[in-house]
């Protein structure tokens, strides 16, 4: 390389550097979120109240998405009271909680007040198997995740669920109907973006929502995308409807049918009460004798006169 091509190379590269516009953290509710609102929890998978918490002050929903307290306490419109000693389980759905690699705060928990209400934290990759990352109270609303790496937490791993419980019988529940933490919002400063459409092992449940995401091709999976219990293969499936159609053919009985024996049975019993034609004949040859009044052995104009009468009353 000549040095007129080295000198422009190095002008490129420090433009570039000096111009290119840089990615910055969106700061949501003074703290500093570099995946900006994707940030924050997105549903309720629980939410079990402890003692004195009045109904305007119990619609956890009000703890997803971005904070919004508008800093009326009052005003349960904007936050969840746990009560003494409740829990609430949230989830993160497009995003997920990991670690940072450093000791700057990961978790954020969005407490209403000038003073966190002591709340203990806990996270999971799968909403079952529970990890306690400490505690926010005091000042404290943050969480450094990477701290308890060994204690429970691996680094790198995506976590989706959190879970707070309000300490029960601290000192700062002081209101009737909204004792115990007051949470407006969770959020992961340290975040993954996650692609919901994902399924690496095709069992149509999603990478974020899937326990088992290494299930065999073509099992049955229940809304965990783990293998189904209590359900059949096809092959089972095929085996139970031959041995069923075997069945009905050696004891047609037992399954509801007819046998020829009693096909034969039937059509003898309904022949039996049917008139031959011997008694079709002798049939006829009574009725003609019953209205033969001259006894001719022939119906004629005497006879159906008689047999009107007959019909009429007119004569016994």
């Amino acid at each position: 390389m000549n040095l007129k091509k080295l000198y422009l190379s190095v002008f490129i590269i420090g433009f570039l550097v000096l111009y290119s516009p840089s990615v910055k953290a969106e700061l949501i509710g003074g703290v500093e979120f570099p995946k900006g609102k994707i940030s924050f929890a997105d549903a309720v998978v629980n939410y079990l109240p402890g003692t004195f918490v009045a109904s305007q002050f119990a619609s956890p929903s009000n703890a997803v998405g971005i904070p919004d307290y508008n800093g009326v306490p009052t005003d349960g419109s904007t936050f969840v009271s746990l009560g003494n000693g409740g829990t609430i389980i949230l989830r993160f759905v497009d995003n997920s909680l990991t670690t940072s690699g450093s000791s700057s705060k990961d978790l954020w928990i969005f407490e209403v007040g000038p003073t966190v209400e002591a709340t203990d934290v806990y996270i999971s990759k799968d909403g079952e198997n529970w990890i306690s990352v400490g505690r926010v109270e005091g000042s404290t609303r943050g969480i450094d995740i990477d701290s308890y790496i060994g204690k429970g937490v691996i680094a790198g791993e995506q976590y989706f669920y959190v879970k707070l419980t309000d300490v029960a019988d601290d000192n700062f529940g002081t209101s009737a109907d909204s004792t115990g933490a007051d949470i407006d919002a969770v959020g992961a400063i340290s975040s993954t973006v996650i692609d919901t459409c994902v399924d690496s092992d095709n069992d149509g449940v999603p990478n974020q929502w899937d326990k088992c995401p290494d299930t065999p091709a073509g099992s049955y999976v229940d809304k965990n995308g783990c293998p189904a219990t209590g359900l059949y293969t096809q092959a089972q499936l095929d085996t139970a409807k031959q041995a069923a159609i075997q069945s009905c053919k050696d004891n047609p009985a037992s399954c509801g049918l007819f046998g020829q024996t009693q096909l034969d049975q039937a059509v003898s019993t309904a022949t039996a009460s049917m008139y031959n034609k011997t008694q079709l004949d002798q049939a006829v040859s009574d009725e003609r004798k019953r209205w033969d009044a001259n006894g001719d052995n022939k119906i004629g104009l005497e006879d159906v006169i008689y047999m009107l009468q007959v019909i009429v009353g007119l004569r016994p």
